[in-house]
């Protein structure tokens, strides 16, 4: 079974096809936070037939905030722009993209996000 990645993403299952430097920052950040949301769906999906490998990034317990609302609040209360976001997202699938291993869960996408 293949690792749902960023890039791996379908055009018909994410609306936020295209983001530019028109887009308003809290679009940005809806999409960011969609699209880790469908990853993390996607591979928890996955979690029911094997087992992944341990991590510094994983949690022992699903963080109270949704990854839509971490997102949401990181831009509320940081300074980043639409491209910090946009290369956040773009980091976090090159990691994917060499490890594809490691899966993007609930349970790492927070800690995972906020270091990218």
């Amino acid at each position: 079974m293949n690792t749902t990645t960023v890039s791996s993403m379908s055009i018909e299952n994410n609306p936020f096809t295209f983001i530019d430097d028109n887009f308003p920052l809290e679009t940005v950040t809806t999409a960011v936070g969609c699209i880790l949301a469908q990853v993390c769906a996607a591979n928890e999906k996955l979690l029911l037939t094997r087992i992944p490998p341990k991590s510094r990034f994983q949690a022992t317990n699903r963080p109270q905030i949704s990854i839509q609302g971490y997102v949401s609040r990181i831009s509320k209360y940081s300074q980043c722009n639409a491209q910090s976001f946009i290369l956040a997202l773009i980091y976090i699938d090159r990691l994917i993209q060499r490890n594809p291993s490691f899966l993007i869960t609930s349970l790492n996408a927070h800690r995972l996000f906020i270091t990218a």
